[in-house]
Order: structure tokens, then C-alpha cells, then sequence
């Protein structure tokens, strides 16, 4: 986000549900029969799953049409230019060539961190309120076309390389699903007047009248809009030494994060995930696998590892990295309650 003294911020999107954070624990979502005890054979199928597929998009729709409207609080997290640095989660200096250039790699740009609220915590904005349902699925749903790459004043674009790619795939993607002229179908249409030199190509919807279509014209019609660089929507961004697609280093660190969530989460949530984890493990025939999983979860946590190998019959870890310990109060679903208890 870019301000209107022209200091851009780098910011992550928030949206927490006000009836608080809640997920399906496996008895609810699973139902265990034993058909004979002397084999001990367990049937396993999804009581939702079964029963009612649609369960979340049926209870969505029906809060709506209730009136039990669902609302989000929006948030963001800021972090300033130039203070990216401050953070020991995101901040390498790798050396390129052997002359006195270099690379800045911020890896809170990497999708798959966090920016740990202790530290960036997160201010409110306003809410999100889902009021109405659609009128019909297809014009609406299907034909809908999210675009990474619009934007509006105040909103550029990071390095995030996740991003980066999307700008450029979505579009592309558009073009093939729903045709080169998708921006004009009712859904996608802007409310605002477009005013531009585009025409024709297929499934065009628009008449526009006239026969100018380029600039400059012999008729001195519709001259382009003068660009104002102080009313950019890009900022003009400085590179120190060499810009290039690379990621460093610490896009390639994988378990600091992955301890603090492990420890942030009550005693009955990380039991889940050890639950999850033995369930879907014991289905690997390659014992090779198994063995290369459990080494994996022991550089996140110790007894982890070691309670899922002995669920799955697999051999305890012996060596492993260290835990870290730290925890956060703001990554377990504990902490996203109600603020007040109703029957919404």
C-alpha cells in the first residue's frame, strides 16, 4: 500500500470470521465402525461427507437468507519500507558476484510465512458482510473472473514471486475461460465509464459508436489521458546493484515457522494433528516413505516424530533439530472465540 506522502507499506489482508475460528474434529467428521472385533478391522467413512456434501455452502446460505448475516473483521498488518530488516524472520544479504554488488532477499514475502503478530500486530479496519445471496449461479459464480493484476489507487504490487506469477496467470487464464472480452460480462463489467480504444474480438458486447479507434486521429478526437507521474499507481521502486528472479535463502528455511505454530497450539489440537498425521501415514506401503516423514516432523518437534512412529510402527527419530520453543497466542484456534456467545 503507497500512502499519499508516497511511502509505501508492505501489508498481509486479515479476515476473521466474528462468530470465532471452529473446525470439525474427527469423530464428527469421520465415523469409526468395528465389524469384527477379533480383527480389529475399522470401516471408515465421512459422516458430512456422506450425509450432507454441501454442508458449508448449505449453512452459508442459509445464515443469509436468515438475516444471521456473516461478518469478517478486516485487518492488515503493515510493515514500512525500509523496516523489513528489523525482523530475524526476513532479512538475508547474499553477495551475487564477485563485484561489490548484492541482493536483498525479504522473505516475508514468501507466502508460506507468517509475520508473527507479537511483532506486527494487526489493526482493524472495518468488515466484511456476506448480505445477499446470488440470483443466478452461473452468470454470477461461474462466469466471475478475480484478476490479481486490478488493482486501484493506493495498491501496487510486492516481489511476492506467488503474486508476481498470478499477475500474469489469472489474466491469461481468463482469456482461455471466459474470452478475450470477460471484463465486459455483467459480473465482471466495472460500474464506473471505461473509456478506451479496445474493439472487437470474440464475444465483444459493447457497440461503441463511431469510427475512431486509435490516437492520433485526423478528427482530434479522444486524446489519451495525460500521465501524471505523482498519480501512479506503481511505485517507482529502487534497486540496489542487480534485480533478478531469484529467492534466497530463507525461503528455503521451513521449520522455525513450522515450530512456533506446533507450539502456539493447545495440548488437544497438537493431539489432532498427531492423530491426523498417524491416519493418513499408516495408509504408506514404502516404509522408506514413512521413516522419511517421520524424520521430517522430528525438525519440527521431538516428541511429534516420535508419537507418530509409534502409531504407525515406524522407527523413533534419534537425531532431531532443536525446538526453538517459542509459541505465539494468536495460532491456535482458541483464541478466536465469539466476542459475544449467541446462537448464530
Amino acid at each position: 500500500m503507497i500512502n499519499k506522502a508516497g511511502k509505501r507499506h508492505f501489508v498481509k489482508f486479515h479476515f476473521t470470521p466474528e462468530l470465532g475460528v471452529h473446525s470439525l474434529v474427527w469423530d464428527e467428521g469421520w465415523c469409526q465402525i468395528i465389524h469384527d472385533g477379533s480383527y480389529n478391522n475399522l470401516f471408515l467413512a465421512m459422516k458430512l461427507s456422506g450425509q450432507d456434501p454441501d454442508f458449508h455452502r448449505r449453512d452459508l446460505e442459509e445464515s443469509i437468507m436468515n438475516g444471521t448475516y456473516p461478518r469478517w473483521t478486516f485487518e492488515i498488518q503493515v510493515i514500512p519500507e525500509g523496516e523489513e530488516n528489523k525482523f530475524d524472520f526476513e532479512y538475508v544479504h547474499v553477495p551475487l558476484l564477485p563485484m561489490d554488488w548484492s541482493y536483498v532477499s525479504r522473505s516475508i514475502l514468501d507466502a508460506t510465512k507468517l509475520w508473527p503478530e507479537d511483532l506486527v500486530p494487526k489493526i482493524e479496519i472495518g468488515e466484511i458482510i456476506l448480505n445477499r445471496v446470488v440470483d443466478e449461479f452461473f452468470t454470477e459464480v461461474e462466469q466471475v473472473a478475480f484478476c490479481t493484476s486490478h488493482v486501484v489507487p493506493g495498491v501496487s504490487f510486492s516481489d511476492d514471486p506467488l503474486l508476481q506469477g498470478r499477475n500474469f496467470s489469472y489474466f491469461d487464464t481468463q482469456i482461455t475461460r471466459l474470452g478475450p472480452n470477460f471484463q465486459e460480462l455483467p459480473i465482471n463489467r466495472p460500474v464506473c465509464p471505461v473509456m478506451n480504444f479496445n474493439r472487437d474480438g470474440a464475444m465483444r458486447h459493447r457497440i461503441t459508436r463511431g469510427k475512431v479507434n486509435y490516437w492520433p486521429n485526423r478528427f482530434d478526437l479522444v486524446a489519451p489521458h495525460k500521465f501524471d507521474h505523482t498519480d501512479t499507481l506503481e511505485y517507482p521502486q529502487p534497486v540496489n546493484g542487480v534485480k533478478q528472479r531469484y529467492r534466497g535463502p530463507k525461503f528455503d528455511e521451513h521449520y522455525s515457522q513450522a515450530q512456533l505454530f506446533y507450539n502456539s497450539l493447545a495440548r488437544h489440537e497438537q493431539q489432532h494433528i498427531i492423530n491426523a498425521l498417524s491416519f493418513e501415514l499408516d495408509k504408506v506401503d514404502e516404509i522408506r516413505v514413512v521413516q522419511r516423514v517421520i524424520e521430517r516432523l522430528s525438525k519440527v518437534d521431538l516428541e511429534l516424530a516420535s508419537q507418530v512412529a509409534l502409531n504407525v510402527t515406524g522407527e523413533t527419530p534419534k537425531d532431531s533439530s532443536v525446538n526453538h520453543k517459542k509459541a505465539s497466542k494468536y495460532l491456535s484456534q482458541e483464541v478466536y472465540q465469539p466476542s459475544i456467545s449467541t446462537i448464530k
